[in-house]
């Protein structure tokens, strides 16, 4: 079994749906605006919001670049 053989199988199966494709296009709607909203709301710290100059930036990743695992 190669690589195109799962490729064709797939391509056949998806023709042949009716309400999957549906199925398919809201779930990955649901799932970009999960991901947008999570992104926009939980990780909004990024290091330009955290400190104001670059030598504060770069102490703070070498810190945890460096720092020993417990």
């Amino acid at each position: 079994m190669n690589f195109r053989f799962w490729i064709a199988l797939y391509k056949e199966g998806f023709s042949h749906l009716r309400v999957g494709k549906t199925l398919w296009k809201v779930i990955f709607i649901k799932l970009l605006v999960m991901l947008v909203l999570f992104k926009g709301l939980f990780f909004n710290e990024t290091l330009h919001t955290l400190f104001e100059d670059e030598t504060q930036k770069s102490e703070y990743v070498l810190d945890n670049l460096t720092k020993d695992i417990k």
